[in-house]
């Protein structure tokens, strides 16, 4: 509102607008209708992401690959080929006579005969049912199962024993075979305690010697030398041989070649040790 101050000037005065006048400038225009338009922007956002979700929860295709997708992943979790290539025990659940035709092309093993056995087994800590084979009948006491059911105690006249026995089991160009030992069964599992004796031996002779014990001199060395000469190399022998034909344990040297270590006096105190710390490595085929 503008007035003529007739005292001072003759040049109109104007007055600012009223706070509460009806009408807004420009700016003010401009900056409600981006608000506006912002505001319309976000609501049809919203409003799209309910239909999609709703399209989505109605979507019988979508539902249909889910439920795809889950057993694909549950089958791949119980397939031998998912299991570790570690060795574990497997029970066996079932045998049966086949045809040589139907053990398959992958099979690592080789089947001469016209005839297969097959032995269903179960892995222990994975629940998945692998089948194994062997030539049958048993071609001589050298094939593979022949030396297995040596380990096992059971008779070739007897397969049907084998069932509920767990043996070792082991990973073969992608197939589960049995751990088979390299010759039949043989040595003694009491070759371990005169070998454990021989070696508590040496070790109490050695302290009668530095704590001066007063022990005959003469007795000693009578029984250094039959524990040494004697004891230690035959109670060797007989335990590894019954550890290769019961165990997986091959061991850095051969049978003959621990039995001639320890039979080294002073040299077995730390042979037959060293024998005794590899011997723990080993796992029985037939699981105790």
């Amino acid at each position: 509102m503008c007035f003529w101050n007739e005292i001072f000037t003759s040049e109109p005065v104007c007055s600012p607008p009223s706070l509460n006048a009806p009408f807004m400038t420009e700016r003010e225009l401009e900056r409600t209708t981006e608000a506006d338009e912002s505001e319309n922007s976000d609501s049809d956002r919203r409003d799209a992401h309910e239909t999609e979700s709703d399209f989505d929860g109605r979507d019988p295709s979508r539902e249909y690959d889910q439920s795809a997708d889950s057993f694909l992943d549950l089958e791949a979790a119980v397939s031998p080929e998912s299991l570790s290539d570690s060795e574990t025990y497997a029970q066996i659940v079932g045998t049966d006579r086949v045809s040589a035709s139907a053990v398959p092309d992958s099979y690592p093993w080789s089947i001469a005969t016209a005839d297969a056995l097959a032995l269903d087994l179960e892995i222990d800590d994975r629940g998945t049912e692998v089948t194994v084979y062997f030539e049958w009948p048993v071609p001589d006491s050298d094939a593979r199962l022949s030396r297995l059911l040596g380990t096992l105690e059971v008779s070739p006249d007897a397969v049907a024993d084998l069932h509920g026995k767990q043996v070792l089991v082991e990973r073969a160009d992608g197939h589960w075979v049995p751990v088979v030992p390299p010759q039949q069964s043989a040595g003694s599992p009491l070759g371990f305690y005169g070998l454990l004796g021989g070696v508590l031996f040496n070790v109490t002779v050695l302290t009668a010697f530095v704590l001066n014990l007063g022990v005959s001199e003469g007795l000693l060395l009578s029984l250094f030398m039959v524990f040494n000469l004697l004891v230690l190399p035959v109670s060797t022998f007989l335990d590894a041989g019954y550890l290769r034909s019961h165990t997986d344990w091959g061991g850095p040297f051969s049978r003959w070649g621990w039995t001639i270590l320890n039979a080294a006096p002073g040299l077995n105190a730390v042979t037959a040790l060293c024998y005794l710390s590899l011997r723990r490595r080993a796992s029985w085929i037939r699981k105790r």
